[in-house]
C-alpha cells in the first residue's frame, strides 16, 4: 500500500484587508481525497482551478477537515458535494470564576 499524495494549494490573500497579511493555504490529501481547509469564500474559483490543474474534480473530494472556524478556513466548504462529511475542529471552553 502506498502513502497518499499531499499537495499544498496556495490560495494567496482573500482580500486586501486580510488580517496581518496572512496568505491562505489548503491541502489536498489522497486518493481517496480529503481537503484540509478550504480558503475564504472569495477564493472558490481559485481553489477549483488548482484542483483541476491536479486533475481532481470537486465531486472526488470525500471529506473536508477544517482546522478552525475562521472564514478563511471554512468559507469554500459548502461548494463541495461531500455528502455531509465535513469535520470541524472544536474546543471546549471552561467558564472562569470571577
Amino acid at each position: 500500500m502506498s502513502a497518499p499524495d499531499i499537495h499544498i494549494i496556495t490560495l494567496g490573500h482573500a482580500s486586501p484587508v486580510e488580517p496581518l497579511g496572512q496568505s491562505v493555504n489548503a491541502f489536498l490529501v489522497g486518493p481517496p481525497y480529503a481537503l484540509i481547509n478550504t480558503g475564504h469564500v472569495l477564493q472558490v474559483d481559485k481553489l477549483k482551478a488548482q484542483l483541476q490543474a491536479l486533475s481532481v474534480e470537486p465531486a472526488a473530494i470525500e471529506r473536508i477537515v477544517c482546522t478552525s472556524w475562521s472564514v478563511n478556513i471554512t468559507g469554500v466548504a459548502r461548494h463541495f458535494p461531500t455528502r455531509g462529511r465535513v469535520l470541524l475542529q472544536s474546543r471546549r471552553f471552561a467558564a472562569a470564576a470571577l
